[in-house]
């Protein structure tokens, strides 16, 4: 098994990473419930505000050209409402989902959306096998 899952991350580290519709779907449901914990991860100094939106200030990459990002602006505000999928940016208009979310900051910080989404993958990647190498529970 751990073979299996180390044999992805490197594929998915090479650029590789393919999941299909079915497995994205399966993915999006088992990170739903935990969106939030996910959401404040993207960035430090975040916020789960009152009304369980979640608040996080995205510091911008400068050395990534980006036309849709103010040239002027260092850091850009970014919220998400983990109940609903929806989330909202100074920099952009929002499109519903977690996945589009983490893609958005992301994107604020360097990256495309292709290497976003290999990255997530690998990172739940790890932390699986992190929570392998603890073994079962005493």
């Amino acid at each position: 098994m751990v073979e299996l899952i180390a044999g992805e991350i490197a594929r998915a580290s090479a650029g590789e990473a393919y999941i299909g519709a079915a497995a994205y779907r399966r993915l999006s449901q088992a990170l739903e419930p935990h969106s939030a914990a996910l959401a404040l991860s993207l960035c430090q100094g975040g916020e789960v505000r009152s009304d369980g939106t979640v608040g996080i200030v995205v510091p911008r990459n400068f050395a990534i050209a980006d036309a849709n990002l103010d040239p002027q602006r260092s850091t850009f505000r970014v919220s998400y409402d983990p109940r609903s999928g929806e989330w909202s940016s100074e920099a952009s208009a929002g499109e519903d989902g977690f996945d589009g979310f983490c893609a958005h900051v992301w994107r604020i910080q360097g990256r495309s959306e292709g290497m976003a989404a290999r990255d997530l993958l690998a990172f739940i990647g790890a932390a699986y096998l992190a929570l392998l190498a603890e073994g079962p529970p005493a």
